[in-house]
């Protein structure tokens, strides 16, 4: 049978990038462009970890319409964020269709989206087991969520939320020899294996504290708190931090 094999492939997968070796960041920013495509509407989308030792809410990465994150290098208690803290315990998405309603509040995020002058939000829990992360959708126009176009929201943000577990397990799992260090560790001296969670808590702070001067973005930093488990010194970490500028 003669055929035309070009006419076999007319179609370009508008997801192909997604595919490619790139920061999750970009990834995020190039899905970003995507979805304004179809709701020009959507000018954030923000991605929060939760640290459930500690209960505390952090921030991971975003992608924002003209590139400036309100809320960098920022955590805030999950006890004194009600609203948020609602959002996992029913495992339901959150839907503030103005955010006046906040207008009150004392928190340092409320006040700083309240700034960049956001008026709606769609908070979406993102977990396998457990909620470990929320995924925020923001526009500087209320009201805009209809029910049709949440239903679209979901898809986009369950892709979101397969690409954010396959980064952090990525960063997060040890090679076979380090993780049989470390299990060993925790084993044979349970304060030593504590010494790694706090240095990897410590680490973070220093990070924080040098986020600006060095440019870490949170995704940065977030691979700063993971590094101490690849080391029982802890000399890795301070190794990344000074090169901070320098992480990928």
């Amino acid at each position: 049978m003669d055929f035309d094999e070009e006419n076999l492939f007319p179609h370009q997968d508008a997801l192909a990038q997604l595919h490619e070796n790139r920061p999750l960041s970009e990834k995020l920013n190039f899905l970003h462009q995507l979805i304004r495509e179809d709701f020009p509407f959507i000018d954030r989308l923000a991605i929060a970890l939760l640290d459930e030792k500690t209960r505390t809410l952090k921030t991971y990465t975003h992608s924002t319409d003209d590139g400036n994150s309100p809320i960098t290098a920022y955590e805030a208690s999950l006890d004194s964020a009600p609203s948020l803290l609602e959002i996992i315990k029913r495992r339901r998405p959150r839907l503030v269709q103005n955010l006046a309603i906040f207008n009150k509040g004392a928190h340092q995020h409320t006040k700083l989206i309240a700034a960049k002058g956001y008026k709606a939000s769609y908070t979406m829990p993102l977990y396998q087991s457990s909620v470990r992360r929320i995924l925020i959708f923001n526009s500087y126009e209320s009201h805009p969520f209809l029910p049709s176009i949440l239903r679209q929201i979901d898809i986009y943000g369950h892709l979101i939320a397969l690409m954010v577990i396959s980064e952090l397990t990525a960063i997060r799992t040890l090679p076979p020899r380090s993780k049989q260090h470390a299990n060993i560790t925790h084993y044979r001296d349970v304060e030593t294996g504590s010494h790694i969670d706090r240095t990897a808590h410590y680490a973070r702070l220093i990070a924080k504290e040098l986020a600006q001067y060095y440019q870490l973005r949170d995704e940065q930093i977030e691979h700063i708190f993971c590094s101490p488990h690849y080391t029982i010194s802890g000399k890795l970490v301070f190794q990344t931090v000074s090169c901070g500028n320098q992480v990928n």
